[in-house]
């Protein structure tokens, strides 16, 4: 039960981005930088910054109870450096 439960709240999370956040959101999770992910997708870094708080935000307000869970990420990559090379098939 408890697995159903976090599946639906999985996809309560996801389903509240946009595609554009989504796909933002599921790049910083495979470890890519602000600027390796401005760069794939054609994007300041500012904007990528700024697509990922909105994505937050969304998520927040789609499950409430996910705030604690979300805070702190984004400040999770800070100054991490890029992997160099091309690294992700560009």
């Amino acid at each position: 039960m408890a697995r159903i439960i976090a599946e639906e709240r999985c996809r309560e999370l996801l389903g509240a981005l946009t595609g554009r956040q989504l796909v933002i959101a599921w790049l910083r999770l495979q470890d890519w930088s602000m600027q390796e992910i401005g760069e794939h997708l054609d994007m300041s870094t500012q904007l990528v910054s700024r697509e990922l708080k909105r994505a937050r935000v969304r998520m927040e307000q789609a499950v409430p109870e996910a705030a604690g869970l979300l805070a702190g990420r984004e400040t999770r990559y800070r100054g991490r450096k890029s992997r160099g090379g091309d690294g992700h098939g560009k």
